[in-house]
């Protein structure tokens, strides 16, 4: 003879399934707003470095250790992140930004990156105050290219002296003392970083929601398990 359900007791266990839903869910939006509570918002700012190389046949470069042209067309730009990353231009910046910016500390907030597909290299700061992630990507925008001037200033020296005492060298001498003056004439500045006017951290909507979501999927996946837990059959008796 089959068992009637009692309609009081399934009544009592759909309210403790809802209830316990309704406890995850409130758990993991308070464990969320907890977060948003503590987190500090982060601003980022970005410079972008055009990298323009030289043809490789390039007659008046020739034997400078300047970026080429490369059958990857991607190799300059990574050839270009390298240049525009390392400790000696963390050092510069930090002495450009004072006393108490290390170079560890400019190492810690500064990005340098390709920036997708182009031929730009991003340079980015990060920093709770957007005016402070400006100033530094500038900074050390600045000072990248103030290193590869230095870099390349004794081989442009003797590439001048060297051209100087060739005739017909009007075109060549021209752009070579361009170099010295300028620096690196791969490597150029395309946009000044800006105060950035939101924050680069996930909105606190999207952190609520997805809180919101989470927690009502561990709630139905309890309920699940516990209904599987209570139908499974148990084993017979083992006889001997």
């Amino acid at each position: 003879m089959s068992s009637v359900p009692d309609p009081t007791t399934a009544g009592a266990a759909r309210r403790r399934s809802l209830l316990f839903v309704v406890c995850t869910t409130l758990l993991a939006l308070a464990a969320a707003a907890f977060y948003l509570e503590l987190r500090s918002e982060q601003y980022e700012a970005t410079v972008d470095v055009l990298v323009a190389p030289l043809a490789t046949d390039d007659p008046e470069f020739q034997g400078l250790p300047l970026i080429r042209e490369s059958s990857d067309g991607s190799r300059p730009v990574q050839t270009a992140t390298g240049l525009l990353h390392g400790a000696a231009i963390a050092n510069m910046t930090a002495k450009a930004l004072g006393s108490e910016w290390t170079e560890r500390k400019v190492e810690d907030v500064v990005e340098v990156r390709p920036r997708g597909e182009s031929n730009l290299v991003a340079i980015s700061a990060s920093s709770e105050d957007p005016d402070e992630a400006a100033t530094v990507a500038n900074r050390y925008a600045n000072a990248a290219l103030e290193f590869r001037r230095q870099a390349i200033a004794p081989a442009l020296r003797r590439e001048v002296r060297a051209v100087e005492e060739a005739p017909d060298n009007g075109t060549s001498l021209q752009r070579l003392r361009a170099a010295q003056a300028n620096g690196d004439p791969t490597l150029s500045i395309v946009s000044q970083a800006r105060p950035p006017t939101s924050s680069s951290l996930i909105s606190a909507k999207v952190v609520l929601l997805a809180a919101l979501l989470v927690g009502l999927l561990v709630g139905i996946a309890g309920i699940m398990v516990a209904d599987v837990a209570r139908t499974e059959p148990e084993s017979p008796p083992r006889t001997t």
